[in-house]
């Protein structure tokens, strides 16, 4: 069975590094529901089209992440410019 999946455009904060891009919750439910879920039969979350900004002010770009949930500090969802 598939289940349907809604982007949600996300700010990941992680030690070193923040990310901006799209993370993936079911359908109808919260991204904080899907993460409890995802920590209980994972340790990665996937991520896409994301923007990777570096302390010394550069970024890169990457198509794919998996980030390892136990590195994330805190997720802010919104737009790009909201940081």
């Amino acid at each position: 069975m598939k289940v349907k999946k809604e982007k949600v455009k996300a700010w990941v904060y992680l030690r070193n590094y923040n990310i901006y891009g799209n993370l993936f919750v079911t359908e109808g439910t919260r991204l904080s529901d899907n993460l409890n879920s995802a920590l209980k039969k994972q340790d990665l979350i996937p991520m896409t089209d994301c923007t990777i900004y570096s302390p010394d002010g550069g970024n890169k770009r990457a198509d794919f992440l998996l980030l390892n949930v136990s590195a994330i500090s805190f997720i802010h969802v919104g737009e790009k410019d909201v940081i």
